[in-house]
């Protein structure tokens, strides 16, 4: 089970691991036994090595802890979502609330459900 990408990110960098720990002011030891899962990554660590490997934090994670890149179409569709979308003002007054909907229709208020499809 791998416990994060430093090695490979390095590997493809054409790294070793003295190089690399030389530039976050780490012992090339430590840096194995971090790339092994042998020591756990501290939060003080993951910003140099991120800049060392010109990588973002997260990507030092496995793959399937990053988050899901996002479709040309889906990026698309947030474009414009965030372009008709209007900020709202501080006066409220003549939006009607669920709670107001849901005294007049009789009907309990209920969540939206979440849906897992992308």
């Amino acid at each position: 089970m791998q416990t994060n990408r430093i090695k490979e990110l390095r590997q493809a960098r054409k790294l070793t691991q003295q190089q690399l720990a030389e530039k976050i002011g780490m012992s090339y030891t430590n840096l194995g036994r971090i790339e092994k899962g042998e020591r756990g990554l501290d939060m003080e660590y993951i910003p140099a090595i991120a800049a060392a490997l010109d990588v973002k934090p997260y990507e030092l994670l496995p793959k399937e802890w990053q988050p899901e890149e996002i479709t040309p179409e889906e990026r698309e569709i947030l474009r414009m979502i965030r372009k008709t979308t209007t900020p709202q003002s501080g006066n409220n007054q003549n939006i009607s609330t669920q709670t107001d909907s849901s005294e007049h229709s009789g009907q309990p208020l209920t969540p939206p459900q979440k849906s897992n499809e992308r």
